[in-house]
């Protein structure tokens, strides 16, 4: 990772409340993954977002996404995903552990 000053700017464009996509995944025994995904909207913060979706992991692994649109309001599943935290398990070896207990 890199870090670098920048001159400080307002953004005309920028998005205070974005839709949040929540994806969990499961992988029953001897099966592909499984995707349940949710968005989240009116979320205040994205720990907020982060919130609810450790709360409803429930040991599963799971990508939060922040949607981004043009105008900020857009239709779910429709704009640009901005990857926040995790890694779909079908892109490779898994970032995080499968089974607890063995990070």
């Amino acid at each position: 990772m890199e870090a670098h000053p920048t001159n400080h700017s307002e953004n005309s464009e920028e998005i205070t409340q974005p839709v949040y996509r929540v994806n969990f995944w499961v992988q029953p025994a001897g099966l592909g993954w499984n995707l349940e995904a949710w968005y989240l909207t009116d979320c205040p913060s994205v720990h907020e977002a982060i919130e609810w979706a450790d709360t409803n992991a429930h040991s599963r692994p799971y990508e939060l996404f922040a949607e981004s649109s043009e105008n900020g309001h857009s239709e779910p599943r429709t704009a640009p995903l901005v990857r926040l935290s995790g890694q779909n398990p079908n892109d490779g070896p898994p970032a995080f552990s499968i089974v607890k207990g063995l990070d």
